[in-house]
């Protein structure tokens, strides 16, 4: 009987290691380009990986929400983008341009440096974490 309990020990064990491996990889941390000082990563179920720039982590009051672009080619989807936040005259613009919730706000926009090509890849929006 002990022996039974072992191996069904053993198994959650080994399950629960996976699981964290799996999740390791499913948020992209094993490619994760090296981390500047101060900067954090955030990962999203969407497929977005960014890293925060020049940004106070504010995970544990407010929830960070990604919009994508639709017209970023396929082969950079997954790969990792910087987010810095906006300028002001982006920032003027960009919620002219776009419709924000209430409380929500602009807290970054997403580039990647493609061989010197820099394509905006998506912004990040904060809300508060209700």
């Amino acid at each position: 009987m002990i022996k039974w309990l072992l191996r069904l020990l053993g198994i959650g064990v080994v399950g629960f290691i996976g699981y964290g491996i799996y999740g390791y990889y499913k948020a992209g941390l094993h490619a994760r380009p090296p981390m500047p000082e101060g900067a954090f990563s955030l990962s999203f179920k969407a497929g977005p990986r960014v890293i925060m720039l020049d940004t106070e982590d504010e995970r544990s009051t407010r929830r960070y929400v990604v919009r994508q672009r639709t017209d970023v080619p396929n082969w950079f989807k997954e790969s990792w983008s910087y987010c810095t936040p906006p300028t002001e005259e982006v920032r003027v613009f960009l919620l002219e341009q776009l419709e924000q919730g209430p409380g929500m706000r602009l807290d970054g926009v997403c580039t990647l440096d493609a061989d010197g090509d820099v394509i905006t890849t998506g912004l990040i929006f904060t809300i508060p974490d209700i």
